[in-house]
């Protein structure tokens, strides 16, 4: 199931909106996260997704023996600019997310039992990869005038899925 850890990434959108909890409305949020990272990161979703989008780079018969590549390599899209980016049906449920925000700690944004979906992933020509992802949560007020003064900049965040301690009933790599 996808998790990071620390991962530098951009805030590039804020949406304060209203929630319907039974008749009363209730302050809610939608975060547009965006970070790049290595094409590993797609094992997070499915164990064969890296392999099946990226392969190693074509070595010419005549250099076979100078330069042997590294079969772990794989830098070069698959199928080229057939497929550029992914739709990723992957929903994480109750996870909890922090965003670094100043020097760690307690200023930190903790959001908690949060929903993490609507994940795409932008294939890029030598191996990395555009994660863009929405966390929908429900901030403080005080926790959404410290978003928006780091809106559209750098931060640092951390998702960690909900331990199931009973196990799961499906195989994780079927969502």
């Amino acid at each position: 199931m996808f998790s990071i850890q620390h991962q530098r990434a951009v805030l590039s959108h804020l949406n304060v909106r209203a929630e319907k909890h039974g008749d009363e409305d209730h302050g809610a949020a939608d975060l547009k996260i965006t970070f790049t990272a290595g094409n590993g990161i797609l094992s997070e979703f499915h164990p064969v997704l890296r392999s099946s989008m990226y392969k190693a780079p074509d070595t010419p018969a005549d250099q076979e023996e100078i330069f042997k590549p590294d079969p772990d390599a794989l830098t070069v899209r698959r199928f080229g600019n057939l497929i550029e980016t992914l739709r990723l049906k992957h929903t994480i449920t109750g996870a909890n997310v922090v965003i670094g925000f100043g020097v760690g700690g307690a200023s930190d944004i903790e959001l908690e039992t949060v929903d993490v979906d609507g994940f795409t992933a932008e294939l890029l020509e030598g191996g990395s990869v555009n994660i863009t992802f929405r966390v929908k949560c429900a901030p403080t007020a005080d926790q959404i005038a410290r978003l928006y003064e780091v809106l559209g900049g750098e931060i640092d965040i951390t998702v960690t899925p909900p331990v199931d301690p009973q196990g799961s009933m499906f195989d994780e790599t079927e969502n």
